[in-house]
Order: structure tokens, then sequence, then C-alpha cells
């Protein structure tokens, strides 16, 4: 038989020896840099995390990662690393851990410990562990623990337990994209990075008071809404059925992550778990038990006679000026995976050159609008003008202008 030349032996020898240092395990792999990382982007990573305790675990398709949840005292849960794959803590002296507490959380939900399994520490132990103070937000941050001066933290890494909050009210969450495992601190460094971003996906450009929009911003409430896959502050209006219920309703399209629900005057921001959820088909439903403030249906349909107007087909409607509807109305911010079906304007800048030219340098230029009570701006939250015509002045938060 005709000897295999050596280029080739030498190739197989490189594919087996790179098989061993590249060997995948469940959602876990080992990476350039030889990172360990478990990414939690798949339901079935839920096998892992065990003995839970007043904290309900569970697997969040909208956020890709493992949600945790409190419903009651002392809450928990452990990651079984061990049944991932195994780890070295002799050789992995950093953690990474890749996480997002929602600005809705209570304030007493500040401390977060994890109690480090690894070596003759078999299980969560007192006096093993280390405590961070996670940071609320709208976007994925990492915390790197430094277990490098651990004398406890050799042999075999068997677990980590998260306890989520020290102290917590009832839906406090804590999201659990990853766990990297890193050889040295440069790499934590560039792990924290790297995961941190790849969690965020699509937000990662924006910043944490774009994704807040607590006050009106001209620059995202004119978004080109057929583009993209993020809509700001979506109006809605929880209106309750005849008996009492709430069904569940359809933005403009469909939800993938609701990043945040605010009040329409965007001063009150409402919790996931208590006062709104997302169903399985992308719809936005409110919690008949939650906070939100819901019209009723008599509300709705037999107004009072000075709040009301012809119904068509009989009987009355609610109508209101002033703040009545921005106070009853809600502001959705949320991404979504569905395009734009529908018109999409061309552009006709071509038929005004020279106004167009005025605008590209930021010139003044004078336009005269005509129509109605909306084109004057009436129930524009922010109209303030001389009220010459006796239309109402609203003037109130968020002081959204006129469209015009």
């Amino acid at each position: 038989m005709k000897a295999a030349p050596k280029k080739l032996i030498s190739l197989i020898l490189t594919l087996v020896m790179c098989a061993g240092c590249l060997s995948f395990f469940g959602t876990a792999r080992v990476s350039a840099a030889q990172n360990v990382e478990f990414t939690f982007n798949d339901p079935s990573v839920m096998s892992h995390f065990t003995n839970a305790n007043n904290l309900a675990v569970s697997y969040s398709e909208a956020e890709e990662s493992v949600m945790m949840a409190v419903t009651g005292g002392d809450p928990y849960v452990l990651f079984d690393v061990e049944s991932m794959g195994t780890v070295s803590a002799d050789v992995y002296k950093y953690v990474v851990v890749t996480y997002r507490t929602p600005t809705t959380n209570s304030s007493t939900a500040v401390q977060t410990e994890l109690f480090m399994c690894a070596g003759a520490i078999a299980g969560p132990t007192g006096g093993y562990s280390v405590k961070y103070n996670p940071t609320n937000g709208y976007k994925y941050r990492s915390q790197i623990v430094d277990m490098s001066g651990e004398s406890y933290w050799n042999g075999t890494v068997h677990a980590i337990r998260f306890d989520a909050f020290a102290n917590a009210n009832t839906w406090d969450c804590y999201y659990l994209a990853s766990v990297t495992f890193c050889s040295d601190s440069a790499s934590a460094q560039a792990a924290a990075t790297a995961k941190t971003s790849e969690a965020n996906g699509d937000l990662d450009s924006y910043s944490e008071a774009a994704l807040g929009l607590r006050n009106y911003d001209l620059g995202l409430y004119t978004q080109r809404y057929w583009k993209g896959n993020i809509v700001f502050n979506e109006s809605y209006y929880p209106l309750c059925n005849a008996d009492g219920s709430i069904s569940p309703a359809s933005l403009l399209y469909d939800v993938k992550r609701i990043i945040s629900v605010r009040s329409g005057s965007l001063g009150t921001e409402y919790k996931y778990g208590v006062d709104w959820t997302v169903t399985a088909d992308g719809k936005f439903q409110v919690i008949a038990s939650g906070s939100i403030p819901k019209i009723s249906y008599n509300t709705m349909y037999n107004p009072p006679s000075n709040q009301s107007h012809p119904r068509k087909g009989g009987g009355n409607i609610f109508a209101a000026e002033g703040a009545t509807i921005h106070n009853s109305q809600l502001s959705i911010t949320y991404t979504h995976d569905d395009a734009w079906d529908g018109f999409v304007p061309d552009s006709k800048v071509d038929l005004l050159p020279g106004t167009y030219a005025k605008l590209q340098n930021k010139q003044h230029i004078t336009a005269v609008f005509f129509g109605d009570s909306i084109t004057y701006g009436c129930n524009a939250s922010g109209l303030n003008r001389p009220d010459t015509e006796q239309h109402v002045v609203i003037n109130v938060s968020p002081y959204m202008p006129i469209w015009s």
C-alpha cells in the first residue's frame, strides 16, 4: 500500500488536535481564546437549572435568555455546570456573567450573590460566594467575577447558584444570557464586551436613554416605521370588553420583545408579569389585576351627554378634550421580526428641488398648512398657544409639538 504523503498526515494530526481543543458540549463552546462559553439562547438549557427556591425560572423566547422571576423570599436557582461539560477552575480563573435586570425592578432588588462550587466545595456553602450589585437597564451588561485570589477555586467546576436578589419584591426579574469562563483578565474583558454586544443584538447601537425614552425625541418619534425592527412609543388605548375582560392587542407589528411600557405622559413605567405580558403570537396583553388604567365598556359606549358624540349605528361614543385621552393611553416601545408589507411612500423631492436644497442646507423656509382643528394642533400634548379660536390648550407631558 502506498504511504500517505507527509502533508496529508500533518493535516490529519492538526484536525485531530483542533477537535480536542474546540470540543462542543450542549450549548457551550470553546472559543479561539480558550474561553468556555455557556450561551442560554435555546429552551433546551432549562434542564441545567435546578433546585429553584421562590424563583420562577423559565426560558424567555423574547429575550433569548433564562428569566428568573422572584416569587418569594430567599430566591435562588442552581446552574449545574457539570451537566453541560467539564470546566477546570485551575485554568479558568475569571467568570463573566452577562445579564439584564429591568428598570422596573423594586428599589430593594440591589444585590446578587453567586455561590461558586468547585473542587472540594461540592455544593452551595456559606463563605464561598461573591456578591455584586446589578445595574438595571434596557440593555444587557456583563459582570466579571475574579476568582484568581480564591484558594478554594480549584479542581472541577460543579455549579454556580444564582441568588438573584438579597431582598426583592414579587416578579422582580433577572435575565441571564450567558456565563463565560476565562483564563485571564484580558480575555475576560474581551469576552464581556463580545457577550454583551451579542446579547443586545439590534439594540446594541442604542443608548439606554434612547431605549427608555422618558421624554419626547423628534428623531426617534419620526423614524420611518416601515424600516428597521424597533418601534418607539406606539400608542395604545386599553379598552375593556362588555364583560370586563381585556382582549390581546395587535400592535403595528407582532411583538418580539417589549422594551418598555409607559403611560402616555411617559412618567410611569409598567412592569412585565404584573401589569402586562405578551401572548405566544406576539400580541400585547394588559393584565387585569395590574396598575395600568383601563377604560370600561360603559365609559366608552354609554358616556354622559357632555362627553359624547353620536355613534354610527346608534347610541353615543366617548369623546373628550384636554388631557383625558393622553392620560388613558400607553406608549409601547418594542422590537419585531416581521417586515413591513404595507404602503411605502415614494420620494418626491425631485418635484421641489429648490425647497429640498434649502432643507438639506438647514435654511429657513416658510410653509402654509391648510386643515381643521388637528392641523391647528388641537389635542397635541405640547399645544401651548394663545387660545384665540376657543380651542383647548393642552400643554402636558410629554409636550409633543403639533404635527406641522
